[in-house]
């Protein structure tokens, strides 16, 4: 297996003078802002993010790392309702001691909550979720603590919420001592906030009164490296899950912080088993091949064989031509991919024929073409430009897509090349 990049930070505060004698190391990790996100996508090649790969990385960790361990999901769950148990059924196998709840995960706390109660997830957020619990459901604490191998760690969420930027002050403030008189050699504070808003947030924090650590939710698609900010260790979640941290403690006060993309390696089996009977169950959900696909008029490879033959065949082995039969080779044909992955379903939310012409065709990638045909002569089609081809090859889907080579890899198709495939094919699952 390829090991995973670490990126590494170290430091040697004191969490107490002198630690504890007779206390182990204690190792805590931050993943989650799943975001509805159950794995990667898988069209650029390494891709990062996933459930199922996460848990492998956290199984490994567990077997490598020595001592006390705390596992926290970094909040923002999602707000698809038919895959929040899913993701919650995950986070359970994860082991997850508690959600630091976002903004969004508190709005939508009436689905959510007891999705997580049913799976027995604690969560805890510092601004009360919108509405009252529901049936059953105990609200939502300010602060949770997880006691493991003889240490205590506390664990708060901050977001932008009903309280005013100097009330929640406040209540970080007092969180962070409550959780220190309650024993807790750790703090850890998992922001929403926003880089700015946070580090305004802990400027109005007493040194004293300042959490251990900072989990910041981002927006990055890549790990960034842990930092020290004025005696706290600020480490970056990337959105989407596609980042997993880690930080050990030694009972002497030393602490060691590491940050890296959930990308190539192991998955594991068992929840990769759930996901695909997830997507089992929408496929199946979904229409079949539509009879109706013929309906959907636009000019189709067919029509432009008698001038572009050479071009035609030289696009029917290019990946744009598979696209569809990809998506099915990894059962995921489903509505939220086809829109990038076929021009029928693109156009009006209709599978395309079960065989034939497909995927990502000529109209796909040239405008005109209908006028084109009528008067080819005077009447050039014209080709999408790079933000044309970025409305799917987001950096998300396609994380080392670079527009310039596969921009040649598609030339060269329509000028009548076969193209050798660009991206490197998904990551073998172990």
């Amino acid at each position: 297996m390829r090991r995973c990049a670490w990126l590494l930070v170290l430091a040697t505060v004191p969490l107490l003078a002198g630690g504890q004698p007779g206390r182990g190391d204690l190792s805590i990790a931050i993943g989650g802002l799943c975001q509805d996100y159950l794995e990667a996508c898988g069209c650029g090649g390494r891709n990062a993010g996933g459930l199922a790969r996460r848990a492998a990385m956290l199984t490994q960790w567990r077997a490598e790392t020595p001592g006390a361990k705390v596992i926290i999901e970094a909040g923002d769950i999602g707000q698809r309702t038919d895959r929040l148990p899913v993701i919650a059924r995950c986070l359970a196998r994860l082991s997850v001691d508690v959600v630091a709840l976002s903004a969004q995960d508190c709005e939508d706390w009436s689905k959510l909550g007891p999705v997580l109660g049913a799976h027995l997830l604690a969560s805890t957020c510092l601004t009360p979720p919108v509405g009252p619990p529901a049936a059953g459901q105990p609200e939502v604490p300010a602060a949770r603590t997880v006691e493991s191998g003889g240490w205590k760690v506390g664990i708060m969420a901050a977001f932008a919420g009903r309280l005013a930027e100097a009330d929640l002050a406040d209540a970080v403030g007092g969180g962070v001592t409550r959780l220190r008189a309650d024993g807790c050699q750790v703090v850890v504070l998992v922001s929403h906030l926003g880089s700015e808003l946070t580090a305004s947030l802990l400027a109005k924090v007493p040194a004293d009164r300042r959490p251990t650590v900072l989990a910041l939710a981002t927006d990055s698609d890549f790990a960034e490296s842990p930092a020290e900010r004025d005696g706290v260790l600020w480490v970056y979640q990337a959105r989407r899950a596609r980042s997993l941290s880690t930080i050990d403690f030694t009972a002497d006060g030393s602490r060691t912080a590491r940050a890296a993309l959930v990308e190539e390696g192991p998955h594991d089996p068992v929840m990769e088993a759930w996901i695909d009977e997830y997507y089992r169950r929408v496929r199946d959900g979904e229409s079949t091949a539509s009879p109706t696909a013929a309906q959907v008029t636009f000019p189709r490879p067919a029509a432009c064989v008698s001038c572009h033959g050479r071009a035609v065949n030289a696009w029917r082995t290019h990946a744009h031509a598979q696209a569809v039969t990809t998506l099915e080779q990894r059962a995921r044909d489903v509505a939220g991919c086809m829109g990038c992955h076929d021009e029928t379903f693109r156009r009006a939310g209709v599978r395309p024929p079960a065989s034939g012409d497909r995927g990502v065709q000529c109209a796909t990638c040239h405008d005109k073409l209908e006028a084109h045909l009528k008067a080819p002569r005077t009447s050039k089609p014209t080709a999408r430009d790079k933000a044309g081809c970025e409305s799917c090859h987001t950096t998300e889907n396609s994380p080392h897509w670079e527009y310039q080579r596969y921009r040649e890899s598609v030339v060269g198709a329509c000028q009548g090349r076969p193209q050798p495939r660009l991206a490197q094919p998904p990551a073998t699952r172990g």
